[in-house]
């Protein structure tokens, strides 16, 4: 089926102004951040068509195929970025564990692929407090959050350190994320930090956190 809709494109029998839809098309369907920031999109197969309509760089059709394919993902691309590297064991262990879960804990509110529920929660997939410094998002997660009508609790009397690094790791690796990993350890010292905080986080709070702590260090 993808194929079969990007051959639109390069189809000579097809309008050029319909050819350049079917471009703009997949550009318009990549993931996109609550900031209207772009995320790479996955696909199951080479895009021959498109890789064949940036082999015609100076035409408009050319230069938009090449800008797509730039944020196009799929098995055995040339060229690519770096593999995301993979989850050592005890990694993959906190990830099947935040898998339960999030499941039985998260789920129902920010829904099954993390998409969220209108008045009740926001998403969670392509979310900058996901994807971003993991010490700001175990506060979040240990002290709860409110974002004009929503409000997220607070987790910390009801999950360990252990559980909540594992629902992060999960939910950080999951639905196209390919951040790293959350130590229980990163979960630790933001509870030692937070230990006198009992208000939820703002995201006025959170944007003035981000100040206070500076860039995370590698792990």
């Amino acid at each position: 089926m993808v194929t079969q809709v990007l051959a639109l494109a390069t189809d000579d029998s097809v309008p050029e102004w319909a050819r350049a839809a079917v471009v703009a098309g997949v550009r318009f369907f990549l993931p996109k951040s609550q900031e209207g920031k772009l995320f790479p999109g996955n696909l199951p197969i080479e895009p021959k068509p498109l890789l064949a309509l940036a082999q015609q760089p100076g035409t408009p059709l050319g230069k938009a195929a090449t800008v797509v394919l730039a944020k196009l993902h799929w098995p055995g691309k040339v060229g690519a970025e770096e593999a995301v590297e993979p989850l050592a064991p005890a990694e993959q262990a906190l990830f099947d564990q935040g898998k339960t879960q999030y499941a039985a804990l998260c789920a129902a509110c920010h829904q099954p692929m993390g998409q969220g529920l209108a008045g009740l929660a926001p998403p969670l997939q392509y979310s900058k407090w996901v994807l971003g410094d993991p010490r700001i998002l175990a506060r979040i997660v240990l002290c709860g959050k409110v974002t004009e009508s929503l409000s997220m609790p607070p987790w910390k009397a009801a999950l360990n350190d252990q559980q909540i690094a594992a629902v992060l790791t999960f939910v950080r690796r999951s639905w196209g994320h390919e951040a790293s990993p959350v130590r229980p350890q990163v979960v630790a010292q933001a509870r030692e930090a937070t230990a006198a905080r009992n208000d939820p986080w703002s995201d006025a709070d959170l944007e003035d956190l981000i100040q206070d702590l500076g860039p995370p260090r590698e792990r």
